[in-house]
């Protein structure tokens, strides 16, 4: 048991760091073909393009809002 790996919320943060870099990635190139498609005027492409580009914004959504949580942010005074 000494061997075990301490499971913290810092390496917990990490990891999702880089899945959510991953899936970003991969929303970028989607969203990138598609608007070369519409540029092009190629709609079914477009469309075609589009395909998982729904299921990664949600993925990254649910992964920013997660880290959001797990993370403290202290808001800055703002005098006015």
């Amino acid at each position: 048991m000494q061997n075990q790996i301490e499971f913290t919320d810092k390496n917990l943060v990490a990891m999702m760091r880089k899945d959510s870099r991953r899936q970003e990635e991969s929303a970028e190139i989607k969203l990138g073909e598609v608007i070369d498609d519409l540029s092009s005027e190629n709609h079914l492409a477009a469309l075609g393009a589009f395909t998982g580009l729904e299921e990664d914004i949600a993925a990254l959504r649910v992964f920013l809002v997660r880290m959001a949580r797990l993370i403290p942010y202290d808001t800055p005074n703002v005098s006015s």
